[in-house]
């Protein structure tokens, strides 16, 4: 534990407090970060920029330039999704005869 508290004094500029001696207050200035966007799936993108990325087609280990439309791209992720979901809520029928 006084590893701890010494890690958190160098980064801190503060002389580390005394095992079992009480915290003393300190105020924080707020931090503001401004820059980029942060990087998400669920932030806006151009629908008509074309992006390129590589994926790996079933069967084979070697990987293949794949370049389009943002809007294909989303329009595919949602194709699949439906039918995964299609799949996985058909019952299994077998025959008996």
């Amino acid at each position: 534990m006084a590893a701890a508290s010494n890690v958190a004094a160098i980064f801190l500029d503060q002389a580390a407090p005394a095992v079992g001696a009480p915290a003393a207050s300190t105020t924080v200035s707020p931090l503001i970060v401004q820059g980029q966007k942060p990087i998400s799936k669920r932030h806006e993108v151009n629908l008509e920029e074309m992006t390129c990325h590589d994926e790996l087609p079933s069967g084979t280990r070697f990987k293949i330039k794949v370049c389009a439309a943002n809007r294909q791209f989303l329009e595919r992720t949602r194709d699949q999704q439906q039918l995964v979901r299609e799949w996985q809520n058909t019952p299994i029928t077998t025959s008996v005869r």
